[in-house]
């Protein structure tokens, strides 16, 4: 099951400058509160950057101990982090895998028609989710179970931005509908299989609040070997999609000029950026990876034009 089918998005909008997005995260603070909500860093709340973010996750209550975990407390056979993550653990299972789990909002300032805005993109992100990912849980999921694992969080973020007067921009569907974009399947289409693939998961990643460097630059690199090895005989190495773009140059593929833009544009304004990010496993916030992305797949599209122009196969 791929998750992008089960995790939620839609993107909503409040008319006004920037400067009311103290209010509105009021606003939801109390609403996600009352659905028992709580945030996962409350100095969210009170960030007023140009790109702001705010997770919610389910209260899982505070059941009493166990008695199995209340024995090994007392012979000191578990730590105080063991048995918190021990109990988060109980808890989460007795929980319907549908359940909205944790819940994102991302806010940024637009302009729609001329007017200011702060556009809203909320995910929600289902139990089940977390199960397979944290309790390592393998869950076989029938058409009703996965209709109705969709069904919920899209209620949910419904309900939740009705509640707050919020806009809608783009209805809430299962976010494969925004991972898949038109690059992928150019890139299929030319039996760039593994690169899609890689830009897919990459994409879902971002969307899911996650770390998209490692697919990201396996795009670069991959996309640029594979399309120099079609160009040329022997491309540079894997690890060096600077020489590829020279080798693209040196066989007349590219011009000086579109060279230089790739190497300032790619190379060294996505590229290298990535990798000391990565280096140092230091995050790239959302909107500056999303923006990473965009650039690359504008490149792939069009050195994937100049396939076509070259009538270069691709077999």
């Amino acid at each position: 099951m791929q998750v992008e089918n089960i995790i939620i998005r839609g993107k909503y909008y409040f008319p006004g400058k920037f400067e009311r997005i103290k209010d509105i995260k009021r606003i939801i603070m109390n609403y996600m509160g009352k659905k028992s909500y709580e945030p996962e860093d409350t100095r969210d709340l009170f960030s007023l950057d140009g790109f702001s973010t705010i997770n919610f996750q389910r209260f899982l209550g505070k059941d009493d101990i166990p008695l199995k975990f209340q024995i090994k407390k007392f012979l000191r056979l578990i730590s105080e982090d063991e048995l918190s993550n021990n109990l988060y653990f109980e808890r989460m299972r007795k929980l319907r895998n549908e359940l909205p789990f944790e819940v994102q909002f991302r806010f940024t300032s637009e302009k729609k028609n001329g007017r200011d805005i702060i556009s809203i993109k909320i995910i929600s992100i289902p139990v089940i989710y977390y199960k397979m990912a944290q309790l390592s849980n393998k869950i076989v999921l029938s058409d009703f179970d996965h209709s109705n694992i969709v069904y919920t969080n899209i209620e949910f973020i419904k309900e939740v931005m009705d509640a707050i007067h919020a806009v809608p921009i783009e209805p809430p569907q299962a976010m494969s509908h925004y991972v898949k974009t038109k690059i992928s399947d150019t890139l299929k289409e030319y039996k760039y299989d593994k690169i899609a693939e890689l830009l897919e998961k990459g994409r879902s990643k971002l969307e899911r609040g996650e770390d998209g460097i490692p697919d990201l630059l396996g795009v670069i690199e991959n996309f640029l070997y594979l399309i120099t090895d079609k160009v040329v005989e022997k491309p540079a190495q894997l690890h060096q999609p600077e020489k590829n773009i020279e080798k693209l140059k040196d066989a007349k593929f590219i011009s000086n000029e579109i060279c230089g833009s790739l190497q300032k544009s790619l190379f060294q304004g996505v590229y290298r950026i990535l990798k000391d990010k990565d280096h140092k496993k230091e995050e790239i916030n959302y909107f500056d990876m999303n923006l990473f992305f965009n650039i690359t797949e504008d490149v792939i599209d069009y050195l994937l034009e100049r396939v076509i122009k070259h009538k270069i196969k691709v077999s």
